[in-house]
């Protein structure tokens, strides 16, 4: 089905004031949850839109980026790049 998926048994964000930022600990331990969560589902092509900080911890610490550079970098605003996962690696 085409639409917006519950996240259903992902590690909850608790809110955080904004004079404090999420720290790396739990950001990588959502980011690799969120992984699981994707390699889980049946579709071959989904959009992930999310916030920057989260894409540098899935792309940096949950992915393991060393084979393209390009994959680890911070992300610009409103950026698109095309990801592929393989299962198992």
């Amino acid at each position: 089905p085409i639409g917006r998926h519950v996240l259903a048994g992902l590690p909850h964000r608790p809110c955080f004031p904004a004079h404090r930022r999420e720290e790396l600990p739990l950001i990588s331990t959502r980011a690799d949850a969120f992984l699981q969560w994707l390699h889980a589902r049946p579709e071959q092509r989904i959009a992930v839109v999310t916030h920057s900080s989260f894409l540098a911890a899935l792309c940096n610490v949950a992915i393991d980026s060393r084979a393209d550079a390009k994959v680890g970098e911070w992300f610009a605003n409103a950026e698109m790049r095309h990801v592929r996962l393989v299962k198992g690696q």
